[in-house]
């Protein structure tokens, strides 16, 4: 039987736990980036806490994977995404 929990939370408040969980053991991170909607919060959010200092931006790896056929409005997005992330020292590796 499923049992129904309610939070006082919201779905913001719940990712920034997730990424901390996330981080906290240690290990490599891989962000992987599309310039879609979703990926674009989830990226700001990401980003938000490395330079807050909630999470070690050394852990991390930001990754796109160009298929040279992307939208000119999406190739900006993650021009200005690589420069957001290689300006805090974060790795971005365009495929």
């Amino acid at each position: 039987m499923r049992r129904k929990t309610e939070l006082n939370a919201n779905v913001l408040q719940m990712a920034r736990v997730r990424i901390r969980n996330v981080f906290a053991n240690g290990l490599p991170v891989f962000l992987s980036v599309s310039g879609g909607k979703d990926s674009i919060c989830l990226n700001n959010l990401v980003y938000e806490m490395a330079v807050s200092g909630e999470i070690d931006k050394d852990l991390l790896t930001v990754d796109f994977v160009d298929e040279e056929a992307i939208y000119p409005c999406v190739e900006r997005v993650v021009k200005s995404m690589r420069l957001q992330w290689l300006s805090i020292g974060v790795r971005f590796r365009w495929w």
